[in-house]
Parts: C-alpha cells; structure tokens; sequence
C-alpha cells in the first residue's frame, strides 16, 4: 500500500472532548493525615472500591477524555483490580495517571506500574524530614516513600523510557512550608520530573481552616512567601517544573481548574459529579469566617443510568452551561489582550463586557463558595 494509501486509510482518532475523567476507584486510605477529610468523616454505606465490573462498563467512554485518572479521596494502590484497570484506559488510547500516598510503593507495585502502561503517578509528600511528614501524613513513613520513588526512576532509566512521569504533590500549610525548599532539592535529586505545590484548599474543619496558607484578607506571614521564593529560585536555577499557587486572592475566576465543562469525577459508588470538592455524602466548608455543609452534587448514578446518559440529562448540561458562558467571555477578554495594538479604550470596553457575562452567569452557590474559583 502507497504512502498516501496508507495515510487516508488510517482509523480515525476519536475526538476528545473531554480533558479528564477521574475515578475514586477507592474511598479508603491506609494514611490517616491530618489534613484529609477521608480522617475524620466516615460516611455511612459508602462503598470502599468501585467494583471492576462497574468500571468495565465506562470503558466505551475512555475515548472521550484525554486522561482518565484512577484517583478519588482514597488509596488507588488498595484496590485488588489497579492495574487491570489501568490496562483496560490504555486500550482506549487515553492516557492514565494516578496519586497516591506512596506507602505501597513495593517491587511489586512498581513493576506492575510499568507493564499497565501508567503515564503519570504523583506521590503526596508534606515535609522533608521524617518528624514532620510522618506527624501530618500519619501512617506513612517518608524515607519508604523515597526510597519507592528512587525504585521507579531507577526503573525508568534502567528501560530508557520517560514513562511514567513522576509528580510530587507537595502539602502545603503552615507546618510544611519551612521544608518546602528542601523537599524541593531532594525531588530534584531523585529524578522526580514536576513538583506541585499545593494549597490546602478543602478546608472541611477548624484545624485545617487555622493550618492553611491562603487568605481573603490581609497578607500571609512574609516567612510563607521567603519559602514559596526560595523554593522558585531553586526550580529556575535548575529549570525544573515547579507549579505552586497564590496565597492571596485576587478575584473571582471565570472557571476553576475542575471546569466541569471537560472534566468529570465519578465516585466509588458511582455517583458522577462535577468534582470532588461536592463529592462527598457530606462536604463541609470553612468560607470566609462561615461554616456550611453542602450535599453531595451528584448528576446520576452509573449503576442506574449509562455515562452518556447522565452527561445528556438536563441539570447536567444547564450546569455546564454556566461555566460555558464565563469560559467563553474569558476566551473574548484573552483575545483582545492578546491583540499588539487595541487601545486603552478597547481594553476597558473588553473588561465591561467580560465581567458583565460573568454577571449575567453568576456560579451555582455551590461553587461562588470554593476555594478553587479563587485561585488557591
């Protein structure tokens, strides 16, 4: 067959519409951390693991997101049927990642890790010494973690291969930000590729509300900012992917990093939601000085309906509609900035009609509450 016999012949690629489907195909943790809602609330007849059965009939919908992520508010390594799953994505063409507490981070684990064809793990960490980590993470052990984390990217180059890629999600709040520069160094060292640096953005109780960074008013303590700085030296002295967030709030964000418009989150029951914030059976909220519970957002059920059926029904897609419209008006605004020669004039018009739309798709109250849409 010719060149171009070849090139017109070709199976046609899906279109992804969809930049991610995250799956909680655990609701429960080895790790008891301090700063986790898994901890300290128990929901009643909630299942542990979202059976493989279950998760066998969203395979046809792995071709509509470019990632699906094997991850909810628990342990992914717990579940007796991982890898099988992460195989399963891969025959679809997406790609899989996952994030776990690196507890179980054994031979094993890291072989299967290799052959399932994963893209992408992130490991949680929350200091840089043992005495730290281990008091917020309970139940895990950092020098083990390490030491999983040194095995994979001994792997990695002992196959020559680039996959998967390995992340750090770093914790921060008020007891670990002194050790992010550190942590930052030691990630480096061991081969880590990307190193996020994460706000503690679900604040679900008082303990995390006193223990995290961010703030609606005033400014942060300047030790905060000296170790977010010390941290960014660091990563550009060495051009190494370093992500962190802002500790201040600025406005209001057209859509959040959980944009419901190309991301869906599915629970270990079932339930898909728009995210995990509104996950929960229960989700409690530190907001601004006032404490509120929301219920669960939840559009459907997979045990009851299909996916497509769901993403299809009405409160779904007059939900996404929203957050079309700010996304939208957002697209105009970057367009005009993005012009070399509109005047001031045009630039002030472009921000009355952006924030007009904004107005005119106000977020659902469940959302207008979020950390998220702040930019933390």
């Amino acid at each position: 067959m010719s060149f171009l016999a070849k090139l017109f012949n070709r199976k046609k690629e899906p279109v992804r519409f969809l930049q991610a489907i995250q799956i909680e195909v655990s609701s429960t943790c080895n790790a008891n951390c301090t700063f986790c809602p898994t901890t300290y609330i128990k929901a009643p007849n909630e299942p542990q693991f979202l059976p493989l059965e279950l998760f066998e009939t969203l395979v046809p919908y792995f071709s509509w997101p470019r990632w699906v992520y094997l991850q909810g508010w628990g342990e992914p390594f717990l579940h007796p049927d991982l890898w099988k799953m992460a195989e399963l994505v891969k025959q679809q063409g997406a790609k899989v990642g996952m994030t776990t507490n690196g507890t179980l981070l054994n031979q094993s684990n890291i072989e299967a890790l290799f052959q399932s064809g994963v893209d992408l793990i992130s490991i949680s960490l929350a200091g840089a010494n043992p005495a730290t980590h281990n008091r917020v993470r309970k139940n895990t052990d950092l020098e083990q973690i390490l030491t999983g984390i040194e095995m994979i990217a001994g792997e990695k180059e002992k196959r020559k291969t680039k996959q998967p890629t390995i992340k750090v999600s770093y914790m921060l709040t008020k007891d670990t930000v002194s050790e992010l520069p550190e942590t930052l160094k030691r990630a480096y060292e061991l081969g880590i590729n990307e190193f996020y640096c994460t706000n503690l953005d679900y604040v679900f109780n008082q303990e995390a509300d006193n223990n995290k960074l961010f703030t609606y008013s005033g400014t942060p303590d300047p030790a905060y900012e000296e170790a977010l700085g010390a941290a960014r030296r660091i990563a550009h002295e060495k051009n190494y992917i370093f992500v962190d967030y802002p500790l201040v709030v600025k406005e209001q964000l057209a859509y959040c990093e959980q944009n419901p418009v190309n991301f869906i989150f599915i629970t270990a029951g079932g339930e898909v939601t728009c995210c995990p914030y509104l996950s929960r059976h229960e989700n409690p909220r530190y907001f601004r000085d006032e404490v509120t519970t929301l219920p669960r957002k939840s559009f459907g059920n997979i045990n009851n309906n299909t996916l497509e059926e769901i993403w299809n029904n009405q409160d779904y897609i007059e939900f996404r509609n929203i957050f079309a419209a700010r996304i939208a008006a957002y697209q105009e605004l970057m367009e005009v900035w993005g012009d070399s020669e509109p005047s001031l004039i045009v630039f002030e018009e472009s921000e009355e009609k952006y924030y007009a739309a904004l107005k005119a798709a106000p977020l659902p109250p469940e959302c207008d509450t979020c950390h998220k849409i702040y930019g933390f």
